[in-house]
């Protein structure tokens, strides 16, 4: 079983690489697979084709069932039911996921998503979870930021199954129709009291957010700073309700009813205690993760305990090793596409390097060395995933699991969740126990801060490709094997690729430009062999989330960057220097140069001015713009950063106008030539004057934009602008993250779109332009 459950899975990560759709008909192997699992020698490789198969099935479903692209931007009607409790937005709106049940006519039904999630801005608040509404919306195909390093928005949505978003647009079509008659949309009905009652009980607890989370899986309410300590020590798992938590509930139903179950007279020759306490263990797991509202992860866990209890009230003699291969193939059938996830990695690593930790132990059998043991086992067992999906291991977490796991799963977790039962049953009782919850929970921040505040608590790493978890997988189980074992010195050398992670710094007189995907807004890295400059920060897209923390950051980890040498803002506007504050928290910048007049408070800054210049690795850098004494403002007084030699490299203007064009070109008409030109202002009609590009004459134009933004930037006569200048274009809202080498003489070496590198199957992929080949032909 353990072979076939891995050949499963590897059929499944093979599908998961496919850039599109196979065009066979996957069911054409169906009688293949069929074959193969009949002969015993052939029956892995058959297990890998059915992985392959069926994982094949579930997207192919998927994909089909996405917004119709002609839907995008249009007024449609749709009748359906919130399923989710609405999370209160900083805009003064409501965000929530809803399941369609009834489109308008003109919408064909082959093309739609059964599960969307909407912003109503300015929503009313009795907007609840499990009630039917009548909604006129705005939809569009799932998008987000597409950067290395970065979180995948996309990823995200198509693995819990929402084919778009969208916001409701207001007006008198928008109105309730009831409450749901389903039996899983009364739940959540149930848990929109719940979360209303617990924010009412506990309004004045500065742990309000993390209880809500242990209660109910809901942690919009965990503050940023929250987060920074629960990450910073590696505990931030202990707030998503997962395998510990969901098997903490069936532990205990297990425990209590067995208990007692033995001591009831002749009820146990009826049914032995050890299967009622199987069943009320999957019981006790169910209830806590409809509490959750049966999020990915909780039903990850049900499953695996559901095998788990199934066995024992079979008594299953097979061993917990084909226990978890069971569990395994069952959570793969039930969800292949769960693989995406650094969960599903993290949460079946875990059960296995314990699995194995506990079949070897040693000759210490005090229970403090084996729980302490067990922690720094799963913290050197995880660190290959941490490092490949986070680019860092937090350094303190086996220290701070030691404690904080008991103490959360003993002491936080049953108050939590025999307060909020009681709520219902007993308030006053409930209320009480809630609050002792939060003050367990304040005593464990105690020592959490503490751990957090510790000089070098994260290691970073730069990214490594896939291939290089092989070698790591190895020596993470022979590390955990006994000593003596055969291989067991040479685990040292079988994580180095996965640790060192690429190098691509550039070589001498060449350098690299980033300019990411921030949305609508401007950030770029420019990286020569030895130094990183940034130029603009992106926007802030609200309280305690911008551009620094969202992409530029995991960018430089990703990278292997951990020191800025200068930091560019090119003026004032936020959607160039919202994310610098954050930027400047993760680390440490050397200086900051911007164009906005009298600097930026908390910043000790100096001013960009023509004839500043340097040069770094045999790359020279040079401020056009502004001239000493200009009295442009706001846009026009931008910081004009040229990089590389004269006539080639790399421009970047910032959001200048015309005027400040008009005013360049009468300074010094030959010093804005380059390869390539950020087009001024994201493609405004206020600048790229005709005047202008013909000085600069880029072989290559590109867009800072973000994806169907209010401006409809870039304007289509400047688009057409460009194209009569001979010039190719890309812009972020349709390639992501757009990656420029550039040579010793300042040409164009290579582009990368991220997107396009980073396709996938479920990513929508209509973002290459019919000047393409020409572009990348120069």
């Amino acid at each position: 079983m353990r072979l076939n459950a891995t050949m499963f899975l590897l059929g499944i990560l093979v599908f998961q690489q496919l850039a599109s759709l196979p065009d066979i008909p996957l069911l054409a192997l169906a009688p293949l697979v069929s074959a193969g699992l009949i002969m015993r020698r052939t029956r892995p490789i058959a297990m890998a084709l059915a992985g392959f198969l069926w994982v094949g099935v579930v997207a192919t479903h998927a994909v089909e069932h996405g917004l119709d692209p002609e839907l995008e931007g249009r007024d449609i009607a749709i009748e359906g039911v919130v399923v989710s409790v609405p999370t209160p937005l900083d805009t003064a709106g409501l965000r929530f996921d809803f399941r369609i049940e009834r489109w308008t006519a003109h919408a064909r039904r082959c093309c739609h998503p059964d599960r969307i999630r909407l912003s109503w801005y300015g929503a009313i608040d009795q907007l609840r979870a499990g009630e039917r509404w009548r909604f006129q919306v705005r939809l569009k195909r799932p998008h987000g930021l597409m950067n290395p390093g970065g979180f995948n928005y996309e990823d995200w949505l198509f693995s819990r199954g929402i084919g778009a978003t969208g916001y409701v647009r207001v007006g008198d079509g928008n109105r309730r129709l009831g409450r749901s008659g389903y039996a899983l949309d009364r739940l959540q009905d149930l848990r929109q009291y719940l979360f209303e009652s617990l924010q009412r009980v506990m309004a004045d607890e500065r742990m309000k957010g993390i209880v809500t989370a242990l209660a109910m899986g809901e942690r919009q309410g965990i503050d940023f700073e929250q987060w920074r300590v629960l990450t910073g020590t590696g505990t931030s798992h202990l707030v998503a309700i997962s395998g510990l938590h969901v098997g903490l509930a069936a532990g205990a139903a297990y425990w209590l009813v067995g208990f007692l179950w033995a001591r009831l007279g002749r009820l146990p020759l009826w049914l032995p205690a050890q299967r009622a306490g199987a069943v009320a263990g999957f019981t006790g797991a169910l209830v806590y993760a409809a509490l959750a509202g049966f999020s990915l992860p909780t039903q990850r866990a049900l499953v695996m305990v559901a095998i788990a209890m199934a066995g024992i009230f079979w008594g299953n003699r097979h061993g917990a090793g084909r226990t978890l291969a069971v569990a395994l193939f069952a959570v793969l059938i039930y969800d292949p596409l769960s693989v995406m996830s650094s969960g599903f990695w993290l949460s079946f690593g875990a059960v296995l390097a314990i699995l194995i930790s506990v079949r070897h132990r040693t000759r210490h059998s005090g229970s403090w060395w084996r729980w302490g043991r067990i922690h720094v086992v799963l913290g050197v067992a995880l660190s290959p995933v941490l490092i490949y999906f986070f680019q860092s291991v937090p350094v303190y977490a086996p220290l701070a699991n030691l404690f904080a796991v008991p103490w959360v799963a003993f002491v936080v977790v049953p108050l939590t969740l025999l307060g909020t039962s009681a709520l219902v049953l007993w308030p006053a009782l409930g209320e009480t126990m809630l609050h002792l919850a939060a003050g367990g929970m304040e005593a464990l921040w105690i020592p959490l801060e503490g751990l957090a505040s510790l000089p070098g608590g994260r290691w970073l790493f730069a990214a490594s490709s896939p291939w290089t978890l092989i070698p790591a997988f190895f020596a993470t189980v022979l590390m955990l094997l006994p000593r003596g074992t055969p291989g067991r010195a040479v685990t040292a050398f079988l994580v180095i690729p996965l640790v060192m992670g690429r190098s691509d710094r550039p070589e001498e007189g060449k350098f690299h430009l980033a300019l990411l995907d921030v949305g609508q807004g401007l950030a770029a890295v420019i990286s020569t062999r030895d130094h990183t400059l940034i130029y603009d920060t992106g926007p802030e897209f609200g309280p305690g989330f911008d551009a620094g923390q969202a992409v530029i950051v995991p960018y430089l980890l990703h990278e292997g960057i951990e020191r800025i040498d200068t930091v560019v803002i090119s003026h004032g506007d936020r959607d160039h220097r919202g994310g610098l504050a954050s930027l400047a928290d993760a680390i440490p910048i050397t200086r900051i140069v911007t164009g906005v007049p009298g600097g930026l408070d908390g910043f000790e800054t100096s001013p960009c001015e023509t004839g500043k210049q340097w040069v770094w690795n045999g790359v020279a850098f040079a401020f056009l713009h502004p001239a000493p004494g200009y009295t442009g403002i706001g846009n026009d007084r931008s910081c004009v950063l040229k990089v590389g030699p004269p006539g080639h490299g790399l421009l970047l203007p910032g959001d200048i106008e015309a005027s400040a064009e008009s005013a360049l070109l009468e300074r010094d008409r030959a010093a804005v030539g380059a390869s390539v030109l950020v087009a001024p202002h994201h493609g405004s009609k206020t600048s790229s004057t005709e005047p202008f590009l013909r000085a600069v004459a880029p072989d290559l134009t590109l867009f800072a934009v973000g994806y169907r933004n209010r401006f409809g930037f870039p304007r289509p006569e400047i688009i057409g602008r460009y194209r009569r200048q001979g010039s190719a274009r890309r812009d972020t809202a349709r390639d992501g993250a757009i990656l420029v080498d550039f040579s010793g003489r300042g040409d164009i070496e290579r582009i990368v779109s991220y997107r396009a590198s980073a396709r996938r199957y479920w990513r929508w992929q209509d973002y290459f332009y019919p000047d393409e080949d020409s572009m990348m032909g120069r």
